[in-house]
């Protein structure tokens, strides 16, 4: 930029400009990243309100008072650079619980990059190591931004083969649902050729049920796939019904997804003498 030829003044207010657009895409990347918005959104709310006014107030300042703001800009860049980094802090504190993985994947570009940060500080100082001490900021700013990004990649596939596992598994478990509903319309096309079901053929009903869905672990599992597609159903019916039996249960549960509904008041009537 000295090689154009600009006045030292326009410089100055594009470098500070380029700062506070680098202090406000910092944070909000580390808001999105950790999905503060959600595990902390009042904090969220928070932190955007200090970004508009502080940057927006001293962004105003700048241009404001164009030829005397620079030399009191140098101090509130200071200043504010511990502003920017007590948000970042807050954000880690409160996504450290629910995103431990997104912030590990955070903190380790970021701490290559407060490494090479605080190895250039140093040797403004002492110069113990060769070339330029800028050069190993902008090192670490590299690495940073290449950090990030390969863990926003890793990141993105882990959720997205998750939410694929997910998906299979409720096309599995409706799938179970409806080969249990063709197996009891079955059992329903046979009992339905009685004329009519005696109350002493209840047990023999119940024993026909039981043997489909034989041990605990069996009927545990038809429940959980039940419940993932009617989650509603069997919290109403204990609510409505609390002295259901755990036969009752299991035939009213099989009578919601196979029965026909012209028996469903005579079953239910049965169930609850």
């Amino acid at each position: 930029m000295f090689n154009l030829r600009l006045k030292h003044i326009i410089i100055d207010h594009f470098v500070f400009v380029c700062v506070k657009l680098w202090a406000l895409s910092l944070i909000m990347y580390t808001s999105k990243f950790l999905e503060i918005n959600t595990v902390a959104p009042k904090y969220y709310r928070f932190t955007k309100k200090v970004l508009v006014i502080v940057l927006g107030g001293t962004l105003i300042y700048q241009f404001f008072f164009y030829n005397s703001s620079i030399q009191h800009l140098h101090y509130f860049e200071n200043v504010l650079s511990f502003l920017w980094l007590f948000l970042i802090i807050g954000i880690l504190i409160f996504s450290g619980k629910t995103k431990r993985l997104e912030l590990k994947y955070y903190l380790i570009p970021l701490a290559c990059f407060i490494l090479f940060t605080a190895i250039g500080l140093i040797d403004v100082h002492f110069q113990f190591l060769p070339g330029n001490a800028f050069t190993y900021v902008k090192i670490g700013a590299i690495v940073e931004l290449s950090g990030f990004t390969y863990f926003m990649k890793v990141l993105i596939k882990k959720k997205l083969s998750k939410t694929e596992q997910l998906e299979n598994e409720l096309q599995e478990n409706r799938k179970k649902l409806i080969l249990t509903s063709k197996e009891l319309k079955e059992k329903e096309r046979l009992l339905s050729s009685k004329t009519s079901i005696e109350k002493t053929d209840l047990i023999s009903i119940f024993k026909l049920l039981e043997n489909s869905l034989s041990t605990d672990k069996e009927w545990n599992e038809f429940k959980l796939n039940f419940k993932e597609l009617n989650s509603e159903f069997l919290n109403q019916l204990l609510a409505d019904y609390p002295d259901l039996s755990k036969s009752e249960i299991r035939l009213l549960t099989l009578i919601k997804i196979g029965y026909s509904q012209k028996r469903n008041s005579q079953h239910f009537e049965y169930c609850s003498r």
